[in-house]
């Protein structure tokens, strides 16, 4: 009886380490940087929103997760780590872009009517493409 206790109790303990490990591991990961990566695709926001709007699941497959190279105008700042896009000002769906922490300040010149290059990692389709990370190009 006692030896089953001090079996069950050294597993608990062993996985409660090999729990804590991970978490320290999965903590202190180094952050993606966009900035630094090669583009997967380079494409017009309306293409991309094409592709996920005609169909999802085959653009989640080739895109989500990849760094996307996006261009086109901006339509929306709903805050000042956010623009909209829509290539050659088509309101028909755009592209999200969240501007990366670290590129925050060189968003703010951003204004309506401005054509754009971003890039960013793609996370796929709510309302609009979303696209996170995301970086302005020059």
């Amino acid at each position: 009886m006692t030896q089953n206790i001090r079996t069950i109790s050294l597993i608990l303990v062993l996985l409660a380490i090999i729990g804590g490990i991970m978490s320290l591991y999965i903590y202190h990961k180094p952050h993606r940087n966009i900035a630094k990566e090669q583009s997967a695709y380079i494409m017009g926001a309306n293409e991309l929103y094409t592709a996920f709007s005609s169909n999802e699941k085959k653009a989640n497959e080739k895109y989500l997760g990849k760094a996307i190279e996006v261009y086109g105008f901006v339509t929306e700042r709903p805050n000042k780590n956010c623009v909209v896009l829509h290539s050659e000002g088509k309101p028909t769906g755009g592209v999200q872009c969240e501007m990366d922490a670290l590129h925050q300040q060189s968003a703010e010149g951003i204004t309506i009517g401005q054509k754009i290059r971003l890039r960013g990692q793609c996370d796929g389709l709510l309302l609009d493409v979303v696209l996170t990370k995301a970086v302005l190009l020059k």
